[in-house]
């Protein structure tokens, strides 16, 4: 997946606005970012786009002639929303190309699905990532004792992150052993490229509609929509390509 930094695109927004990103407010920072996080979150759930939306070899709990597979596995990427579960990776690639792939019935469960009869030791994961999640917070190394699972931080220049977490982005802790909650793991957050027009004409359109500017949120909302159908354009398209490159290594 090709990312922006997500600093930069905030910034973009405050200037747009007429705020000056060094002096902004924390009401202006928190619309900004509030409006962001919704936007990027509509776009990104609209559909099971293939920037974002991985296949995965699973393995499950089997209990009582039942597997069920949780959202979240060790060592694997978390699961956002399940689109399509195979027996294996050919019946995932052949619905890929013509819909003719064998799939498993699902039963969704809170932390994730359960499979009747899977009758297979593991199985094929079609899925949409979780959402990146996006933040003001900027990281503090002198309060990483107040930091939980699920906190969001941002590696701001002024932030103390280790070098390998560029600035401008946002991380997502995990604590990695219960027992030691002090001991943490960061998940970058990434804002796909793809996205980037879309998500700054609609949160322009939300803040101008904030502030009574409401023919200018009317043009803002008229090109967000426009640039989404063509996201969802372009994403169809790298499908297509996808699925001729797949239907050729099949045979």
């Amino acid at each position: 997946m090709r990312t922006i930094v997500y600093q930069a695109v905030r910034d973009q927004i405050l200037r747009m606005m007429g705020w000056n990103p060094a002096v902004a407010t924390e009401l202006q920072l928190a619309r900004v970012t509030e409006y962001f996080q919704c936007n990027n979150r509509q776009a990104w759930e609209s559909d099971f786009f293939p920037e974002w939306s991985p296949l995965e070899q699973r393995s499950f709990d089997a209990t009582d002639g039942t597997c069920t597979i949780s959202r979240a596995q060790p060592g694997k990427t978390p699961i956002g929303e399940f689109e399509a579960i195979y027996p294996t990776q050919r019946d995932a690639m052949r619905d890929e190309v013509d819909g003719s792939g064998r799939r498993f019935q699902l039963y969704h469960t809170e932390d994730g699905v359960t499979l009747l009869d899977c009758g297979t030791a593991t199985v094929w994961v079609k899925f949409r990532r979780q959402f990146p999640r996006f933040t003001n917070v900027v990281y503090a190394d002198a309060q990483t004792s107040r930091y939980v699972e699920g906190t969001v931080v941002l590696n701001a220049e002024s932030s103390a992150m280790r070098e390998d977490e560029q600035v401008g982005e946002c991380y997502l802790c995990h604590v990695t052993d219960p027992e030691q909650p002090s001991l943490l793991t960061w998940e970058y957050q990434p804002f796909p490229a793809i996205l980037e027009q879309f998500v700054v004409m609609q949160t322009m359109a939300d803040l101008l509609r904030a502030e009574s500017q409401m023919e200018r949120a009317k043009q803002f909302d008229s090109d967000a929509a426009d640039e989404l159908v063509r996201v969802r354009r372009v994403m169809s398209e790298q499908q297509q390509r996808v699925r001729r490159v797949r239907f050729k290594g099949i045979y």
